[in-house]
């Protein structure tokens, strides 16, 4: 497993370099996402997918179940689910998952369904955050999201090493992305407007908030990520 670093703040740009270290992971090992149709699942306000025809991939489509307020003027994001994809068998030479694996309910469900819309030779790429690190540890008292998470990679194994499974894996490395809060309430408008519900967690932790921010006085928090790349025989 690799280990690789690089840091910026939540902007545009630094969704884009989560996608330069998957586009330098696949050079790697002699892949691209050039050229390919790429659906990426999970694609909230759909700013990946700039990044992503960037990187070449082929008139990239998001979806998402609940689609966020585009903060780009990019157009082809449709509402759907991951764990039922709209699109027929082989219609896709990659698929996408940034952060949004562990958010299906049945990631299981959601991997089988990759596979089915999937062309032989494709690739499915997962990005996950690890149950680690400052950031982690600092928004598990809004969200603690250590059981999905590693239900996530649960799933993942379990397809890897299913008889017969249809996939093998060429890449598997971890890179750390720190992310850079002027302030706790930052952190908070940020979390609390994708998930409302949160407010109530954050309210009755608030003293353990507080003394997770003040644990990084630069506001800088590294978060681990796990990036896994699975390619379909």
């Amino acid at each position: 497993m690799t280990d690789t670093s690089f840091g910026t703040t939540r902007t545009l740009a630094a969704d884009f370099a989560h996608i330069a270290v998957l586009q330098d992971a696949l050079r790697s090992v002699a892949l691209s996402l050039a050229g390919r149709s790429l659906l990426d699942v999970g694609t909230g306000d759909g700013r990946a997918l700039l990044g992503l025809e960037q990187a070449g991939a082929a008139v990239p489509i998001g979806i998402d179940p609940r689609l966020l307020p585009a903060t780009t003027a990019h157009s082809r994001r449709r509402k759907g689910s991951g764990e039922a994809l709209a699109f027929a068998d082989n219609s896709f030479d990659a698929l996408t998952f940034f952060f949004s694996l562990h958010h299906h309910p049945n990631p299981r469900g959601a991997i089988t369904e990759v596979g089915r819309v999937l062309r032989s030779g494709g690739l499915a790429c997962f990005v996950e955050p690890v149950a680690a690190g400052p950031l982690y540890d600092l928004e598990r008292w809004i969200d603690d999201e250590a059981q999905v998470r590693s239900d996530a990679q649960a799933a993942l194994d379990e397809a890897l090493g299913a008889p017969a499974t249809p996939w093998q894996q060429v890449l598997c490395l971890t890179y750390h992305h720190p992310e850079t809060y002027a302030a706790l309430d930052q952190l908070l408008s940020e979390m609390l407007g994708v998930d409302p519900e949160r407010a109530a967690r954050a309210e009755r932790n608030k003293e353990q908030l507080e003394a997770a921010f003040a644990a990084c006085p630069d506001g800088v928090f590294d978060q681990p990520y796990l990036l896994r790349v699975f390619q379909r025989r």
